[in-house]
């Protein structure tokens, strides 16, 4: 009886296919089952960018008009290490020294956080959805994010009050007559130029021409009340000879 040889098939065995939904030659993967809310819904998180927290400087030269009223113009300086001389120590804390001397070389301010409402922060910060998992948009009290959405709020009225307040308790000094009478003169020149275009059709500028004429009248009044209470300056008489 011939003895049955058994040889090696010619060619390689065909894979399996690849698992339902899973197109071939894909990365490999791992299940992730996202956390959801108490009432079993995922949550949806603000589509805003992620933002570094931040510090309020204020510059005395710097003001502007919101909501009718004479205010510091306030600026953001970011709490990023290695952008505006920020370093951050090994426990995370931020050191500010480098920072804050070079932003006042340039006449800028920190504003500390315990100036906000109430004594406590004037920043808060949101989880978004945009970015690494994790990150948070921080935002001014006076700014809000909504589900889903990349548009920010603003509560102006709030903002130029708790600025105004800044200025009342002696945190900031007030605006100097000379200043607010520039900052007159800048928004005339602008609404000079924005009647012009009006004038020529240009109805697009109708809103902000309206805003600079609220912003003047606004600036009237503080130099009205500014210059009836303030103190000259000493001064002592002088002369000089004549040949």
């Amino acid at each position: 009886m011939a003895k049955r040889i058994t040889t090696a098939p010619t060619t390689a065995p065909t894979p399996a296919p690849p698992a339902r939904g899973m197109a071939r030659g894909a990365a490999r993967t791992e299940l992730y089952t996202p956390e959801t809310a108490a009432d079993g819904t995922t949550e949806v998180l603000p589509r805003v960018p992620p933002t570094a927290p931040f510090l309020f400087a204020w510059n005395p030269v710097r003001w502007v008009v919101l909501d009718g009223q004479v205010v510091p113009s306030l600026r953001k300086v970011p709490l990023q290490p290695g952008v505006n001389r920020v370093q951050r120590t090994k426990a995370g804390k931020y050191r500010l020294g480098e920072m804050r001397a070079h932003l006042e070389e340039r006449g800028w301010t920190l504003l500390p956080y315990a100036k906000g409402p109430g004594g406590a922060s004037y920043i808060h910060r949101a989880r978004t959805a945009i970015g690494p998992e994790g990150a948070y948009a921080h935002l001014s009290l006076w700014e809000s994010v909504y589900p889903g959405s990349d548009q920010i709020g603003s509560d102006t009225a709030g903002y130029a009050a708790w600025v105004a307040g800044l200025v009342a308790d002696g945190t900031i000094p007030p605006c100097p007559p000379y200043l607010a009478d520039r900052l007159r003169d800048q928004h005339r020149a602008t609404l000079a130029s924005y009647e012009e275009k009006i004038t020529r059709g240009g109805v697009s500028y109708e809103p902000a021409a309206k805003r600079l004429r609220a912003d003047i009248d606004a600036l009237d009044g503080y130099l009205d009340g500014e210059l009836a209470d303030a103190t000259p300056a000493a001064t002592e008489p002088a002369s000089v000879e004549i040949d």
